[in-house]
């Protein structure tokens, strides 16, 4: 079952074609397929996981797939681990990813669209490194706020980093800057 799932998360061309934006709603189905995979069946096969982040870390790293693979790749990497493979395997590559994504969020077309969501899928799986426990921390002042903004473009790059910044998600920001592991 795995090798078809995996074709829809992470596979080069699915859906009708130019234009299309269907293909992340199968992607999104296949990443929660992969989930509940992983959930059911690492216990009986312990190389699973590690073959799956593997094949996806690949396909997120790699600049000449299409944000459609790259979109499925992080997807993938959230459901395989959670926190602990963000953390792990897509917050210490992202400054280094950055370099493929900021010259199509500048452009009017469809790959813009596609690296929209692609950031959209960073953001929503950097959000699993928020702890409930971390308080909330209110009254930043504009020193502050810009000392954060500077560290989180240093380590995640200008355009998630300013991202998180401009969420205004303390939990969030602070959750990535206490993250230090060094890129693969």
């Amino acid at each position: 079952m795995v090798p078809p799932v995996l074709t829809c998360l992470i596979g080069r061309n699915l859906g009708t074609g130019i234009g299309s934006l269907d293909h992340f709603d199968l992607r999104d189905l296949a990443a929660s397929l992969l989930h509940h995979l992983c959930n059911k069946y690492s216990k009986y096969s312990h190389n699973l996981k590690p073959r799956l982040a593997r094949s996806c870390l690949k396909t997120f790293l790699d600049p000449k797939k299409p944000f459609g693979s790259q979109y499925g790749a992080i997807l993938g990497l959230r459901a395989i681990g959670g926190a602990e493979v963000v953390r792990q395997l897509i917050l210490p590559n992202l400054k280094a990813y950055e370099e493929l994504l900021k010259d199509e969020l500048q452009e009017n077309s469809l790959k813009k669209a596609e690296a929209d969501k692609v950031v959209a899928a960073i953001l929503d799986a950097l959000g699993t490194l928020v702890d409930d426990d971390l308080p909330m921390l209110n009254g930043h002042s504009e020193d502050a706020a810009a000392d954060v903004r500077t560290k989180l473009i240093e380590k995640v790059g200008e355009v998630i980093g300013n991202k998180i910044a401009d969420s205004g998600h303390t939990q969030l920001a602070k959750a990535v800057l206490d993250s230090d592991l060094p890129a693969i």
